[in-house]
């Protein structure tokens, strides 16, 4: 904000002049001495900056270079560009999950670290789909590569049944080594807000409700 501030006043200056600007720096070598206070506070604002990007830099360097994790992450982001009228069309699940894993061995082929594919890109509950995830775990392996897959999930099976948006990760064996199952949902979208009052609004507008 302040270098956009100053950007606008030292324009204004060379540019936009006005009776009220002209008034203020009349006196001889004022104008000069405006515009340069004004360059003055900008390079010290663009070096500050700078100086500390560069410290936070080396900083990171130097913790790669003496023992840290790997510095260099190569990742794939795949993406199937599935409409969301078809997104959960349970006649071409099928389609969608083969798309997704004919990106996913393409991306192996780059020698990737982790492929990451969008969020609930799984076409069906993963506990739902014992079949698909089988294929899932297996497409993994092929794969050789951390897969990092976004799936709608079920829990808490022995209270109550419950749906998640999750976010999964499997090592390149096939194995789940961790799950995040999303937290700050989309209103109305992924639940209802004071669903006893709002609750109505099941019946006009299909939504998910995790």
């Amino acid at each position: 904000m302040a270098i956009n501030l100053l950007l606008y006043k030292i324009i204004k200056v060379l540019f936009l002049q006005n009776d009220k600007l002209t008034a203020f720096v009349s006196a001889p070598g004022l104008l000069k001495k405006y515009l340069l206070s004004l360059f003055y506070v900008l390079g010290l604002i663009l070096i500050s900056v700078l100086g500390y990007g560069l410290l936070c830099l080396q900083s990171r360097d130097a913790f790669y270079h003496d023992g840290g994790p790997k510095a260099i992450l190569r990742v794939s982001v795949v993406q199937g560009n599935i409409p969301q009228d078809q997104k959960w069309d349970a006649r071409i699940k099928n389609i969608i999950f083969e798309k997704y894993k004919r990106l996913t061995l393409m991306s192996a082929i780059e020698k990737s670290d982790l492929i990451v594919w969008p969020e609930t890109s799984f076409p069906g509950y993963l506990e739902d789909e014992a079949a698909m995830a089988a294929e899932l775990r297996n497409m993994v392996r092929q794969s050789r590569t951390a897969v990092l897959v976004g799936a709608p999930t079920m829990g808490d099976w022995e209270r109550s049944l419950h749906f998640y948006n999750s976010a999964i990760l499997y090592a390149p064996n096939g194995e789940e080594i961790k799950r995040y199952n999303k937290v700050h949902l989309v209103p109305f979208g992924e639940y209802v807000p004071l669903e006893p009052v709002m609750g109505f609004i099941r019946h006009f507008v299909f939504y998910r409700s995790f």
